[in-house]
């Protein structure tokens, strides 16, 4: 028996626009040695993304995480990690597109999307 073949909703050059474009309109206002409004604005990427993908979410949900990776030369080093769904989390597929402006940080964001009958 052959295993179902799903792909995603949306073409993934779509999908990888629309996370730019969100990650564009809110880390274009800050600083990311700004550990804390890095922080907070790793969740706000997460929930956006996951907004603009609702509409989409008839036939298939969507779980975004985002993770902004920051070196030794931010004030406060680290990982911060955030997830926003469209439903119970489990996933057939999935696309990650990293984004850097600087080799001192890493913002990378993970869509997953499952089918549903």
């Amino acid at each position: 028996m052959t295993e179902p073949q799903y792909s995603c909703p949306l073409e993934l050059h779509t999908l990888e626009t629309l996370c730019k474009t969100k990650y564009r309109e809110i880390f274009s206002t800050i600083s990311v040695y700004e550990h804390e409004k890095c922080t907070e604005s790793a969740k706000e990427l997460s929930t956006k993304i996951a907004d603009s993908l609702h509409p989409h979410a008839i036939k298939h949900k969507f779980i975004v995480t985002s993770t902004v990776i920051q070196d030794s030369l931010v004030e406060t080093p680290g990982v911060s990690s955030s997830f926003a769904a469209v439903w119970v989390p489990a996933t057939d597929d999935y696309s990650i597109f990293k984004f850097a402006d600087s080799g001192n940080y890493t913002i990378i964001v993970m869509v997953a999307w499952i089918a549903v009958a």
